[in-house]
């Protein structure tokens, strides 16, 4: 069994999206269709009290993006992306690995190729957190103007992401995209 798509089961603060701002603009070479902010210098507790429930043992990335058209079908990790020392094996180890947390949008926007066709990935909630084969999920995201999300990335604890993918796909199994093997 993949796992291509999963809510994650974690509690999201409410945010001051205003706080989530800072002055270093990363041009995503890949998806010209977000504005793309690295946010990891910012201190904002509410960030690190969603970050501290996700089972990171280093977190490497941390973006704030906001839609600026409709996301074409892209996967999210590539080889030859930068990546600290054994961050890239890591993701592959572990992969669903990339977790996102949806501030403000739409539930179903999201949409997961699976099987040959694009499926619907739909949030229980909005905000909400989900988890994506960075690697293996080809997806795209259809305009949701105004959507804005969380982006992290960084080296993964094995055990506690099982745990929480067991957690969630126990009480979220309904919502998830699964591609057998």
């Amino acid at each position: 069994m993949k796992i291509l798509y999963l809510p994650i089961d974690i509690t999201i603060p409410v945010f001051d999206i205003s706080k989530l701002h800072s002055s270093v603009y990363t041009g995503a070479r890949y998806q010209p269709y977000w504005r793309t902010e690295d946010i990891s210098q910012i201190q904002y507790p509410e960030l690190f009290e969603v970050i501290d429930q996700l089972p990171f043992i280093k977190v490497t990335n941390i973006y704030f993006k906001e839609q600026k058209e409709f996301v074409k079908a892209h996967y999210d990790v590539y080889p030859d992306m930068t990546f600290e020392d054994g961050e890239y094996q890591n993701i592959l180890s572990n992969e669903p690995a990339g977790y996102r947390i949806v501030l403000i949008g739409k539930k179903d926007k999201i949409f997961i190729k699976s099987k040959g066709r694009f499926k619907p990935a739909v949030l229980p909630t909005v905000p909400g957190c989900y988890l994506i084969n960075s690697t293996e999920s080809y997806h795209m995201v259809l305009n949701d103007p105004g959507r804005k999300i969380i982006y992290v990335r960084g080296l993964i604890d094995p055990e506690k992401h099982k745990a929480l993918i067991d957690r969630s796909f126990n009480l979220y199994k309904d919502l998830a995209i699964i591609d057998e093997d």
